[in-house]
């Protein structure tokens, strides 16, 4: 890969121009031996090999050109900000951005329907808060790709729809977050979010609720004392009792695997009493299990 060195009195630049208005830039101070200088070289390789799937799928110069500055790119200059200040969560924002290529490239080769509708989706957005949603959607349109192949549609609350057992089921996908630190006092935001839900028309029990708890797994172990069994317990107790009009809960966490190195997502469901028997059994049978327990997980400060 072809890149530009500038050296400057206290740092060395190296560059790689993506367009004419957008450059990707990670540092190496003159201080560090040539090994760190390596180092940055190759952080400046993986980081361009992650720009250069997002170009290819979504255009850098559209993202350039968008009025405001677009989702995806802070999330890009987010994570060359963090490896130049040589913070440790670079790498899990460069995972995370893998990931979310990967995903949108096998949804362009295998779905395209569900690829432009999320595309479109994602091209539009420009502040932060925006990036859980979207991150949740496009995990869920990769879950159904592997689970049930092309049969299912992209669309607009529910956001998607597909045939299980001959019978056409829903799932919505939300999220919830935090504004300030709550530690471990902070599951009540799921209760307030299936709240909120349990408003909408396509509140069914053919239409299973997915929601994006990341920032709550992030608070609720930003605490010493949390612990995942801890947290299901509180989120029992919250949901006894609770009226939930959809079929069943999908709950989503993405974080950093750190005993298999990688960032992936992870999901608990709860089947409601009053489910469809069809969705029952496509939560229960087809839809991803995750086997892993999250341990010591480790979490994106930005969730």
């Amino acid at each position: 890969m072809a890149y530009q060195k500038i050296d400057h009195s206290n740092m060395t630049e190296l560059h790689n121009i993506k367009t004419g208005r957008y450059r990707i830039s990670v540092t190496s101070g003159k201080t560090e031996n040539e090994e760190n200088t390596n180092n940055a070289q190759l952080a400046l390789e993986s980081i361009t090999s992650v720009v250069d799937e997002i170009d290819e799928l979504l255009g850098i110069k559209k993202l350039v050109n968008k009025r405001g500055k677009s989702l995806i790119l802070k999330r890009i200059d987010r994570m060359i900000a963090l490896y130049n200040r040589r913070d440790a969560e670079a790498g899990i924002e460069l995972a995370a951005l893998g990931l979310f290529g990967k995903q949108l490239r096998d949804l362009k080769t295998r779905h395209i329907q569900a690829f432009r509708s999320l595309s479109k989706d994602i091209l539009r957005q420009s502040h932060q808060r925006s990036w859980v949603g979207i991150r949740a959607e496009v995990s869920i349109a990769a879950c159904l790709l592997e689970v049930i192949g092309i049969g299912f549609t992209k669309r607009e609350r529910p956001d998607f729809d597909f045939d299980y057992q001959n019978k056409k089921l829903s799932i919505e996908v939300t999220s919830t977050h935090l504004t300030t630190d709550r530690g471990t006092n902070c599951v009540y935001k799921i209760k307030a979010k299936i709240n909120s839900k349990n408003t909408m028309p396509y509140a069914k029990n053919d239409v299973a609720l997915a929601i994006d708890i990341t920032n709550i797994f992030h608070h609720y172990f930003s605490d010493t004392q949390g612990q995942e069994k801890n947290f299901t317990d509180e989120l029992d107790r919250q949901l006894t009792g609770l009226e939930i009009k959809y079929g069943a809960l999908i709950l989503i966490i993405h974080s950093d695997n750190k005993l298999l190195n990688r960032y992936q997502m992870n999901s608990m469901t709860r089947v409601m009493s009053n489910c469809n028997s069809v969705l029952k059994s496509f939560i229960e049978e087809a839809f991803p299990k995750s086997s892993e327990v999250l341990a010591d997980p480790v979490f994106l400060s930005e969730s």
